[in-house]
């Protein structure tokens, strides 16, 4: 199976195989601090955090993640976790790799 490309990667959330995690900021972050519920359905650009604005709004879906087949825990890498400035840097980087989608 060949990886797709990053430009763009944060057009295509929410993420993991069933949508749990909205975000790549909390895709990136330790289980712990992902949220357990959140909207989707939303188009609003999430820039600072890369993905969708997942907040409560007219029009959108509740995820809850704590019930079963939504869950988000796993998925940490590297096992250790990144740390905060970690994580911003890799998305920096997504940001110039989509500078044009992002303008």
């Amino acid at each position: 199976l060949k990886a797709g490309p990053l430009p763009g990667v944060w057009a295509t959330g929410p993420y993991l195989h069933n949508g749990s995690v909205p975000t790549v900021y909390e895709l990136l972050s330790p289980v712990e601090e992902r949220r357990k519920v959140f909207w989707t359905g939303g188009r609003e650009l999430d820039r600072e955090r890369l993905g969708f604005v997942s907040d409560n709004a007219p029009g959108r879906f509740r995820f809850d993640t704590t019930l079963r087949g939504n869950r988000n825990t796993g998925h940490l890498y590297p096992p250790r976790g990144l740390r905060h400035d970690e994580r911003l840097a890799i998305i920096e980087y997504l940001k110039v790799l989509g500078a044009e989608e992002l303008s």
